[in-house]
Order: C-alpha cells, then structure tokens, then sequence
C-alpha cells in the first residue's frame, strides 16, 4: 500500500488528534472545576 500516503496521513492526523486530545482535556478540567 502507499506507503508515502500513510506516512502523510499520520503527519496530519497525529499533531491534530493530539491537539483534539488536548482541547477534551482542558474542557473536562473546566467541567472538575464547576463541580
């Protein structure tokens, strides 16, 4: 399979997962702050 495809693919979706991880974190330290 494309091997350059998967690489690319990673790249983007790993910096952006991380990033989504990140923003699921700040919320749910917002939602132990109200409680």
């Amino acid at each position: 399979g494309g091997g350059v495809g998967d690489a690319g693919q990673a790249l983007v979706v790993d910096p952006a997962k991380a990033a989504f991880v990140r923003c699921l974190g700040c919320i749910g330290e917002g939602f132990e702050q109200r409680e």
